[in-house]
């Protein structure tokens, strides 16, 4: 029986292996000889090197080493660097798991403790304690301060939240000043009390309402308005 000459097909199957191996060493013959070390790629720079280190390796003397990633970490996107998993906070060389105390949430945050307190609950020390709102009072949504904060018609005192005595001609001040009320316009503040403005002739209210200044093209000269 006559033999069969080999199929193109068969051949080009058999070669397969042997010509990846060829291309490799063809490849890092190449790359040697461009001065790229290994675990590195051409970046086709114009300027410094003309290479960069695979991801999961870094530069360390003219060469590529893999980046040591320690337990409970993963490589971050830039491949340069890694990031502690969630749960776990860096501490030198390693991720060291994250105790979170009662009444207490992992934060998004991988510094300092790694955890913050529920709403309601403020962090003292290791642990969080519940925030005590007094009467008139609401929590905040601050972490800081006092945690909680005076309803309208009231403000901070120390530890509680005291009415605010609004005089007659004023109304009370969503701005938070001291005070906690603004005169009505036309009128400025006197101690605990609001005075109606006496406007000068030849003037008129300003902007705020609580003062006055000259009407053009008259001008202000010893408290009063006159033409110069």
């Amino acid at each position: 029986m006559k033999k069969r000459p080999p199929q193109p097909l068969a051949i080009r199957l058999a070669l397969g292996p042997v010509l990846l191996v060829i291309l490799a060493v063809i490849t890092v013959t190449a790359s040697q000889a461009a001065g790229i070390p290994d675990n590195a790629y051409s970046s086709n720079a114009k300027y410094g090197k003309s290479w960069q280190c695979h991801r999961g390796y870094v530069e360390r003397n003219d060469s590529c080493v893999k980046l040591a990633v320690p337990e409970n970490a993963y490589l971050r996107s830039s491949g340069e660097r890694w990031q502690c998993e969630r749960g776990f906070r860096k501490e030198q060389d390693r991720c060291i798991a994250i105790t979170v105390p009662a009444n207490g949430i992992l934060s998004d945050s991988t510094y300092s403790s790694g955890w913050i307190c529920e709403r309601g609950y403020r962090a003292v020390g290791e642990s969080c304690v519940a925030i005590v709102v007094p009467a008139h009072a609401y929590l905040s949504n601050s972490a800081y301060d006092k945690g909680w904060l005076c309803e309208r018609g009231y403000q901070m005192d120390g530890n509680q939240c005291v009415a605010i005595k609004v005089p007659e001609h004023a109304y009370l001040d969503d701005a938070g000043r001291q005070r906690g009320w603004v005169c009505e316009r036309g009128y400025r503040a006197d101690g605990d009390s609001c005075q109606q403005i006496k406007v000068p002739k030849n003037a008129h209210l300003d902007y705020s309402g609580n003062g006055w200044v000259c009407t053009q093209p008259y001008q202000l000269i010893d408290q009063t308005c006159q033409l110069r």
